[in-house]
């Protein structure tokens, strides 16, 4: 079947383009993993999907434009901030920053704005973030800690990175986005996490991760694997 005229124009280096930005975004004016996150899910989980049909507003009219989705990915940790922050990040800060990274484009405060209303009326106001990979792995990593002495190990930048890489690599953007329930992805990320933290470390003691994981989460083993494996190979391959 031959791609839609939007979808022709959604490029994978677009798609990783916009991702990759939001990421040193994040890391630059220095948002909390939860904000983050927060703000892939809207952008790439949910926003990107319906880039495959046609949308009026400028923002979104074809052909796509990189600094346009730059300015969404700020939209979408800007949202993800007043989610999660008790004092969020503002909007002349975020104008500043896109004035210093965007290139050959000077957005105004209130195309920031005009942003944020396309964003949430695409999503159809439907921004929660209680399902995220992130809050799992979270709770995970603190109840991992409660009854493992070898979690104090575990590394939560490896954590973050994993998660990173998941949404910048489309071979594992499927692994986010491809309807896995958001407690295995959590699950596979904290075996991945693990074996890359703690057991090159040479920890002392061992501890059974793969089967406390698929008591925690109920998932089956061959699932959690069946993640775990695909996510290693990516990490290991040339």
């Amino acid at each position: 079947m031959p791609a839609t005229p939007a979808a022709a124009t959604f490029s994978p280096s677009l798609r990783r383009g916009a991702i990759s930005f939001l990421i040193a975004a994040a890391a630059d004016l220095r948002l909390r993993p939860i904000v983050k996150y927060s703000a892939l899910s809207l952008l790439a989980d949910r926003l990107f999907p319906s880039l495959t049909r046609r949308h009026r507003h400028w923002l979104l009219r074809l052909p796509l434009r990189e600094a346009n989705l730059h300015l969404l990915a700020l939209v979408s940790l800007w949202i993800g901030s007043k989610l999660h922050d008790s004092a969020s990040i503002g909007v002349r800060a975020l104008k500043s920053y896109s004035d210093q990274r965007i290139g050959g484009q000077c957005f105004t405060v209130r195309d920031f704005l005009e942003g944020e209303v396309v964003l949430l009326q695409v999503l159809d106001f439907e921004i929660g973030t209680s399902r995220i990979g992130y809050v799992f792995v979270e709770d995970l990593i603190v109840r991992f800690r409660e009854i493992a002495r070898v979690g104090e190990c575990l590394s939560e930048n490896v954590v973050t990175d994993v998660l990173d890489l998941m949404y910048e690599d489309e071979r594992l953007g499927g692994v986010v986005m491809s309807g896995l329930s958001p407690v295995l992805v959590a699950g596979a990320v904290l075996v991945v996490s693990y074996v890359v933290s703690v057991e090159r470390k040479g920890a002392s003691e061992e501890f059974p991760v793969l089967a406390w994981v698929k008591f925690v989460t109920s998932c089956g083993e061959d699932e959690i694997f069946g993640v775990v494996e695909g996510i290693l190979r990516h990490i290991v391959a040339p």
